[in-house]
């Protein structure tokens, strides 16, 4: 019995036979099931029959088809996690290269500079820099926020939005910080900071929600293309174009939420 493959890519092997009372048949069943589910394009049931046959009998493979399945849903860091954990299992060469490609798919390098070097940087919700310009991660497919700071400059942050299978470049645009004058002598320093949170708080906000906006529209695009496909090739390729977009909308959506929702908490309490 072959395991759930996407697009045929994936050939993790199968298991031997086994009686009916151990929980290996329970797992296999299962995975029949998973990859029924799979082919027919109900990609949530299917990752549910996987996750059972897991706790029924936790084979390597069944790490790696999950991986797939949270691939096709867009859960881009709980797939990375699966096929890491794939690959910790000391799989066979070819199988570990499949696993290790998926891995790169899904979590490209991304060099992040700005006009001057170092410049302290934080990701996503973490406290503590990631490190200083210029910069190069591996950072999940998907939606992340770049908060920054240094010396001379204004603190800010930036949203992006990084693309499975593609290396890219993000370019941070540093503002210089201007020396107070004595006209500004009555300036509360700690209200100005407040101030300039909200500002670049909601500007994010704002740009992110036109990002969401831009891949909702390409979204739908591919529905359309979907809709009028002529072949089950070019059905699939739609559609999982459409379920990334789909995606990255949620994320940039979500992102423009939390930017919004901190730059009025920065405007109010700067009152």
């Amino acid at each position: 019995m072959n395991p759930l493959c996407l697009a045929a890519a994936f050939a993790l092997g199968a298991w031997a036979p086994v009686g009916a009372s151990t929980p290996a048949s329970r797992a296999d069943l299962l995975r029949q099931q998973a990859e029924e589910a799979y082919r027919g394009g109900d990609h949530l049931r299917a990752l549910s029959f996987l996750e059972q046959a897991y706790a029924a009998d936790p084979q390597p493979a069944i790490l790696a088809n999950r991986g797939l399945v949270l691939e096709r849903l867009g859960d881009t860091r709980r797939a990375v996690a699966d096929f890491e954990a794939y690959l910790a299992t000391n799989p066979p060469p070819e199988k570990r290269a499949t696993a290790e490609t998926a891995v790169r798919r899904l979590r490209p390098d991304v060099l992040i500079g700005a006009d001057r070097p170092g410049i302290s940087l934080f990701l996503d919700d973490q406290p503590t820099p990631v490190g200083v310009t210029p910069l190069r991660l591996a950072l999940n497919a998907g939606a992340h926020l770049i908060r920054f700071e240094g010396q001379g400059v204004l603190p800010g942050q930036m949203a992006f939005v990084v693309e499975p299978g593609r290396e890219q470049a993000v370019q941070l645009q540093v503002v210089p910080q201007t020396t107070p004058t004595a006209d500004a002598g009555d300036t509360d320093p700690s209200e100005a900071r407040a101030r300039t949170w909200s500002y670049v708080s909601l500007g994010t906000g704002v740009v992110t929600a036109i990002a969401g906006g831009a891949f909702t529209l390409m979204m739908q695009g591919r529905k359309d293309d979907r809709d009028a496909a002529t072949s089950r090739s070019a059905w699939k390729s739609a559609d999982a174009s459409a379920e990334r977009y789909q995606t990255a909308a949620g994320a940039a959506f979500g992102v423009s939420a939390a930017a919004v929702a901190t730059g009025l908490y920065f405007w109010f309490s700067g009152d």
